[in-house]
């Protein structure tokens, strides 16, 4: 069998037999979830990996197969260790071969009985030290090796059987695809802005990734985006719209999440702080003086407005909306 060129971008082993060798060490999913939330664009379509969680624990009837039923080894725990706990394949090329190594050691104080099996996926192949169980040493490993073979730069997933004398469990098997990625700044700040006032910036966001962006975007109020949803090619540039309208004064924050369509969210931060302007009136109370029935008396008051926005006004009996509300409810 020929084995395909080596795309530049993977960074990976030349292995005797013409393969690419890509190993990929354990991770911690909770560790991961939060360093992978505060990647960079860039960073993010370098190592857009997207953790599973781990099927548990089959246990079986050790005596069934077995005549050591004792072990050293936690019964929640494995008596073979994959390493590494998931088979990650990245930056391939459709119709080029690519190889995986994957070691299971026996953590117990007695040979162990093991075998492992591939799912249905045409696309991964198993390459066995053995085509029957076989007894591991204590301490020592197994490797097996996984052959790979992509029709198209997308995603594909299986998993590894792996049974033992007393447990069976899954190692997954994952290939990362093409991926977009919108280049959205990680954080953007409005600072002071006007209270009750719409104040917007405008982003020019580039799909640096090497897949066409399907995308939604979300984020809660007083902010907004437009458009919140579209598609982007690869290279292509949009502008987007970020709207800050805070009702209250105070200090708001809020998370912006881009969805892709390959089911991949990243999160974003929006912040800004609502302020008073330079807006008042010329005198601080009004007094009309005495008239009589049916005759009329005017008094005049001028707005200043010494800010740099155009204030719409309106006159109201309350200060806030909300005690507006319950003076309207009185008199319905």
């Amino acid at each position: 069998m020929a084995s395909g060129k080596t795309p530049r971008p993977l960074r990976s082993s030349r292995r005797a037999d013409g393969f690419q060798s890509r190993v990929v060490a354990s991770r911690n999913p909770k560790v991961v979830r939060e360093a992978e939330e505060s990647l960079s664009s860039k960073q993010r379509l370098a190592s857009p990996r997207e953790m599973r969680r781990r099927r548990p624990l089959q246990l079986r009837d050790v005596g069934e197969v077995s005549h050591q039923k004792l072990s050293a080894v936690d019964v929640d725990q494995r008596l073979f260790q994959p390493f590494p706990s998931e088979v990650v394949f990245e930056n391939y090329v459709p119709q080029q071969f690519y190889i995986a190594a994957l070691a299971l050691r026996n953590t117990d104080r007695v040979p162990r009985l093991l075998n492992v099996i591939l799912g249905n996926s045409p696309y991964f192949e198993l390459i066995s030290p053995s085509d029957e169980d076989y007894k591991v040493a204590p301490g020592m490993s197994s490797t097996y090796r996984i052959l790979f073979r992509p029709d198209e730069n997308k995603d594909y997933f299986d998993e590894l059987i792996i049974i033992t004398e007393r447990e069976k469990f899954f190692v997954p098997i994952r290939a990362i695809g093409a991926r977009a990625s919108l280049d959205f700044p990680e954080q953007l700040n409005f600072s002071n802005c006007p209270v009750r006032f719409s104040t917007q910036k405008t982003l020019l966001v580039r799909n640096v990734g090497n897949r066409e962006a399907c995308y939604s975007i979300t984020t809660l109020s007083p902010f907004s985006v437009d458009p919140s949803i579209g598609t982007l090619g690869v290279g292509e540039a949009m502008q987007v719209t970020v709207e800050f309208h805070p009702p209250k004064t105070g200090v708001y924050s809020s998370p912006m999440i881009v969805h892709y369509d390959t089911g991949e969210d990243v999160h974003k931060s929006l912040c800004g702080r609502a302020v008073n302007v330079n807006i008042r009136l010329d005198k601080s109370s009004l007094t009309v003086e005495k008239t009589s029935v049916t005759l009329s008396n005017q008094r005049c008051v001028v707005i200043h407005n010494q800010s740099a926005i155009t204030a719409h006004f309106q006159w109201k009996r309350s200060v806030d909306q909300e005690e507006e509300e319950r003076q309207k409810l009185r008199f319905v």
